[in-house]
Formats: C-alpha cells, structure tokens, sequence
C-alpha cells in the first residue's frame, strides 16, 4: 500500500483505535507555541519513540467541538476563579477527548502518556499552571520575523486575532506593557499587526515561566546545537537522552510547506530578511522593544540572544 494512502487510513480510522489507561492530568505534557514555530518538530522530537498518545490541536474551536468557546486568540486570566469553561480544559489535560481532528497524529494504541499540541494556548497557560501546578508545559519560541513571514506567505489574516484581542482589552490591559494596545489598534501595516499579536502571545507567559515552571525551548537551536536543546527538553520532562532522536532533526515535519526555505536549501535562520526591507525590520524591531523582546534575538543572523523572562 502506497505510504501516503496508509498515512491517510491512519489519520481516519487506526488513530482512534486506542486504550487511554491512565487520565491523570499529571500524565500529560502540554506543548504551547504560535502557528508555524516548528511545533511538530517538537512534538515529533519528544515522541521520537512513541511513547505518547498524541493529541492535536485539540483548541481549535471551528472544528473540535468541546473548544468552541475558545476562540483565538483567548486570554484566562490567571487568578480567575470558577472559569466557566474549565471542564472542557480539564477534559482535554486528562485526555477525555476523541476525534479525527484531535487523533490525526496519534500512532499510539495503548496509551498512559498524553502529548497535548496546540498553537492557541499561550495566554491561557497562566491559569493552566495554577490550576493543575504538575503539569509539564513546554513554551515553544520562534524567531517573530521567521514565524510572521510564514504567515503571511500561507495568508493567515491580521485583523482576526487583532480583533479578538482588542475584544478583551480590559482584561489583558493589567497584564502587558503600558498603552501597547492603544498603539496595536492604531497598527496600519500586515506585518505590524502580526507583530503586535506574536509580542502579546508570548509577552504574557514568558513574564512568569519561572514562576509557572514553565520550560522555554527555542527552535532555532534545534537547527543549530540538536543535542544541547534537546537534553534540557528531556532533562526537563524526566526522559532518558537516547541518540536516537537526533534522527528527527535531520527529517522534514508532516507541516513543511512546499515554500518553506527547508525545501528550498535557503538559510532557515535568515531566509525571512529576503522578504522584508530594512526600514521594515526596523521599525519591527521597535515593536518587539515595546515588550523587551528588542534583543531577544541578533536579527542580523537570526539567532537567538536570550529569552525574556526565564
């Protein structure tokens, strides 16, 4: 059987045929990042042996119906007591949760570990690390312009998260740097809306990793130094390092784009510097200075520098 068709029999019916013998939130590993981040990189890397019943994307609200009240971007705030739609997160942390969405990327059949990704939960991890505090929750970091220009090249809108968050000013305002929602909702540009929505969704989380035992990982050292990143990963979630798993880094992910400068040979580091002019990388660097991301990353080589908040 060809692999692309066993692929698709797997997505559709093998993927749900599996036992979940243990519903323990403890049990489970959440991985949080934002869209094009390199997220099934590190899933991948952290399955490398199957060990995991995968769960995918299980927030996405148009189409898994337990997440419909969760729309994109949604911010708990972190104290909130009795949120009214805290079962459905408690649901999908003990696994309680099937479908063909959420189950695409399971290979696991008898399952006592749970590997949650998603790419909608950023401003929700607060109040995730308060309230089930022995969670393992790993915050996936990508270079903003690399993340932003796989945006716009796959087309993703601005001005849906822009609303959202706006939406919920009132809330997030104690949470973020004085007056960036002001200067967000006076944005005119594609890539400064984008920009705004990236700085929001990891300023919030990063400002208390330390204190959520929230895990940083950063892709680009996945490109440039595997093994270091990944035994901190490991080290982290109590896994054994086994050389093994450097044979993921070396493979292309099930969501590279045709375009994506990892099919193309380009730098993958700085291939986005292409697409911008220098006025533009500047006045982005403006931006992410609002935050104090300004030198999160060297801009000029696309590594990255430090991490706020850790």
């Amino acid at each position: 059987m060809p692999d692309h068709l066993l692929f698709r029999l797997q997505t559709k019916f093998f993927s749900r045929l599996y036992i979940n013998l243990n519903s323990d939130y403890k049990n489970s590993v959440l991985l949080s990042s934002l869209g094009r981040s390199g997220s099934t990189l590190v899933s991948d890397i952290i399955n490398f042996n199957n060990d995991y019943r995968v769960i995918f994307e299980p927030f996405k609200h148009d189409i898994v119906k337990l997440a419909r009240p969760f729309v994109y971007p949604t911010f708990i705030p972190p104290d909130i007591k009795n949120y009214g739609h805290s079962k459905a997160i408690d649901s999908v942390l003990k696994g309680n949760i099937r479908g063909a969405w959420v189950d695409k990327d399971n290979r696991k059949v008898v399952a006592s570990k749970r590997l949650i990704k998603d790419i909608r939960t950023n401003l929700m991890l607060g109040w995730i690390s308060n309230n089930y505090p022995d969670l393992p929750i790993v915050l996936l970091v990508r270079n903003p312009f690399a993340t932003i220009e796989s945006w716009m090249r796959a087309k993703w809108p601005y001005d849906i998260p822009k609303k959202r968050i706006l939406e919920q000013a009132d809330v997030l305002s104690p949470f973020l740097p004085q007056r960036v929602l002001e200067i967000y909702a006076a944005a005119d540009t594609q890539l400064s809306n984008h920009l705004f929505n990236w700085c929001i969704n990891y300023y919030v989380p990063l400002m208390n990793a330390q204190k959520n035992h929230i895990h940083v990982t950063v892709y680009e050292n996945y490109i440039t130094n595997p093994e270091n990143e990944i035994k901190k990963l490991f080290n982290y979630l109590n896994t054994p390092f086994n050389d093994k798993v450097l044979n993921v880094c070396h493979q292309l992910s099930r969501t590279t784009r045709s375009d994506s400068p990892l099919k193309s040979g380009d730098n993958v580091l700085t291939a986005w510097r292409k697409k911008y002019t220098e006025t533009e990388i500047s006045e982005g660097i403006k931006i992410l200075s609002m935050f104090g991301f300004g030198a999160l990353y060297n801009y000029e080589t696309g590594l990255p520098n430090e991490i706020f908040g850790t």
